[in-house]
């Protein structure tokens, strides 16, 4: 056999080495020259679009309706408008407006008056809308809303104008509910209120919402209050706890029919003295959760009780059953409802 060697490939001469390594470069080179020329483009074309929006800005708020023509067609229109979208009637609002210049110091700005600031106010305390929805509707940038909330709010919890709207009853005079109803006088003579706890949903920060999750998982601030039997507050404060056990605070009897809905569903007399003292107790303690109940249904701000005082003061009416809010919170006197003695026996209350 024949052996044959194969025959090595001859070596690439350095001329076509150096062509190759030159051409990878210049493919290299044109294309980071490419990518250069389309983000300098990219670039200017930015810039010029940020020139053009600076210097000749796109109108934002080009509504006809701004937020003054706005507040002057609720207060032209009909009177159930401007209740509807700010809570308060017509007669209510002007007066609102001269009592936040006068005890709040409120002052109009030099492209927004008084009305607008107060029906900013009232509009977002009523619909609990965001900033921005309420910027929308007024027609304004979300730093002239968010000024004029925080300038009607701190007019309202000024000194002079929360201890005029915000006042504690008088130790001295029993309430006329006590004095003319011979089922309380003269054991509750000398009661000032009913006190009592709820929460009320907040909108805290992102880092503080820890502390404000309730029980329920919602965001919520617990609110201690305090009120007389003409459904006006004269107490709060927010963030407590709860009331303490003292002296001076009457509570019912523990292990005893208590709640009026349990008088009523079971539809008999009290057997003693502990369930009569219980019940009255009840009827008169009934008003603050009825309070709360309005409040939270007509505003969405903790400080309108203020506004609430305030409404009932300048537009009271004849009784309090007769606010709409509240028709459908009004518990019946259970059955049974009579004032038996204390020696008297269960069989002589039935």
């Amino acid at each position: 056999m024949v052996r044959t060697s194969s025959t090595p490939r001859p070596a690439a001469r350095p001329s076509q080495t150096s062509a190759a390594a030159l051409s990878a470069n210049t493919r290299r080179r044109r294309q980071v020259l490419i990518t250069t020329i389309i983000a300098v483009t990219g670039a200017i074309g930015a810039i010029h679009s940020y020139n053009e929006r600076r210097y000749d800005p796109e109108p934002y708020h080009t509504s006809v309706l701004s937020g003054e023509e706005w507040v002057k067609e609720l207060r032209k229109g009909h009177s159930e408008h401007m209740k509807n979208n700010l809570g308060v009637g017509r007669c209510v609002f002007k007066k609102l407006k001269s009592e936040l210049q006068k005890e709040g110091n409120l002052k109009s700005r030099r492209f927004v008056g008084i009305s607008e600031i107060v029906a900013t106010f009232l509009y977002q305390a009523v619909t609990n809308l965001s900033v921005r929805k309420v910027a929308e509707r007024f027609q304004r940038s979300l730093e002239a809303i968010s000024r004029n909330f925080h300038d009607v709010l701190e007019a309202l919890v000024s000194d002079t104008f929360r201890s005029k709207y915000l006042r504690h009853p008088d130790p001295d005079t029993v309430h006329r509910v006590i004095l003319q109803n011979p089922k309380f006088y003269p054991f509750f003579k000398d009661c000032l209120g009913a006190v009592d706890g709820s929460h009320f949903l907040v909108r805290p920060p992102a880092s503080a919402r820890f502390p404000y999750r309730d029980r329920g998982g919602n965001l919520s601030q617990n609110i201690l209050a305090a009120c007389d039997w003409d459904m006006v507050f004269s107490f709060v404060m927010t963030g407590w706890e709860g009331f303490p056990l003292c002296d001076k605070l009457i509570v019912p009897f523990h292990n005893v029919r208590y709640h009026l809905c349990e008088w009523e569903a079971a539809s008999i007399r009290p057997v003693c003295k502990e369930e009569l003292f219980n019940l009255r107790h009840a009827q008169l303690r009934n008003v603050i959760e009825r309070i709360f109940g309005v409040v939270k249904r007509q505003w969405k701000i903790v400080w309108e009780v203020l506004l609430h005082n305030f409404v009932l003061f300048h537009d009271p009416p004849e009784t309090p059953s007769q606010l709409p809010e509240v028709r459908e919170l009004l518990v019946p006197d259970p059955h049974g409802d009579v004032m038996p003695t204390a020696g008297i026996s269960s069989q002589e209350t039935q």
